[in-house]
């Protein structure tokens, strides 16, 4: 797909295509495990980083928590959204009464 053909014009305000998709398994502990399924999108019409990863729960898609990252590149988007989920499921671990 060339996208430099295509026409975003003003009231189309954000457009991104999607670039990879892969699932993570996060372990931390017995009670604390999640997977989700992680999509890197290239921004091509909008502002900010020119990519981005977000992630939806394969148990729970409609769970509130949906771990976020941008970067220069797709693999700097996918490693800051991997941290923030990481981030999110050690606080959960930490604050779990022993």
């Amino acid at each position: 797909m060339d996208w430099s053909r295509v026409v975003f014009t003003q009231h189309m305000a954000e457009a991104a295509a999607l670039e990879a998709t892969c699932d993570v398994v996060f372990d931390f502990a017995p009670d604390e495990q999640a997977t989700y399924r992680i999509q890197i999108f290239r921004v091509l019409k909008g502002s900010g980083a020119p990519y981005f990863a977000t992630g939806e729960s394969r148990a729970d898609p409609s769970a509130a928590f949906r771990p976020f990252g941008e970067g220069d590149s797709a693999e700097d988007a996918l490693q800051a959204c991997l941290e923030s989920a990481g981030i999110h499921h050690r606080r959960h671990e930490r604050q779990r009464p022993e």
